[in-house]
């Protein structure tokens, strides 16, 4: 290989990474620079574990500070507008997310353990349902959708996301 870059990425120490770091407090921004080289000691432990010494010798260690809560906000929130993106293109129907459900999306996916994919699920298994029987029940009443409307739904039970169609109306 030449002018390679290889990347190559492990949960290994991932408790660890989450205990340190829930017990840091980075500089105002989140600047995390000056921690990088103490969490790669609390990392080294786990890592020799798994890995070879003579591997680890060869690698650089790059750890991943974990995502803040805001910060997983602005994914859902970008994953949220490709959704809305596509139902414009294809329906021309707009989506409207109040500011609840971003919350709620990063509240109920347990981002420690599995990062951000877990938000793209949630949106899909939880929030596309929901979408598609709107569209269903418009396509058997024969009603066409302006907009649809999400907002979550914390004080009910169960806890949820909540859509709601709202109809062009003939003039």
């Amino acid at each position: 290989f030449k002018n390679t870059l290889i990347l190559l990425t492990s949960n290994t120490g991932a408790d660890q990474l989450a205990q340190w770091c829930d017990a840091q407090t980075p500089a105002a921004g989140g600047a995390v620079d000056g921690l990088v080289d103490a969490l790669i000691e609390v990392l080294q432990p786990e890592l020799r574990q798994v890995f070879p010494a003579a591997f680890l010798g060869r690698v650089t260690i790059v750890p991943y500070w974990p995502l803040s809560s805001a910060r997983l906000g602005e994914i859902v929130a970008l994953q949220l507008g490709r959704v809305a993106e596509r139902m414009q293109a294809q329906h021309g129907t707009a989506l409207v997310c109040d500011h609840t459900v971003a919350a709620h999306i990063v509240a109920h996916c347990g981002v420690h353990e599995t990062g951000a994919r877990r938000l793209g699920q949630y949106i899909e298994q939880h929030l596309l349902p929901l979408l598609a029987d709107l569209w269903l029940d418009a396509m058997q009443e024969q009603q066409t959708i302006d907009h649809i409307v999400v907002s979550s739904t914390p004080g009910h039970a169960p806890p949820g996301l909540n859509c709601q169609a709202v109809f062009q109306t003939s003039r």
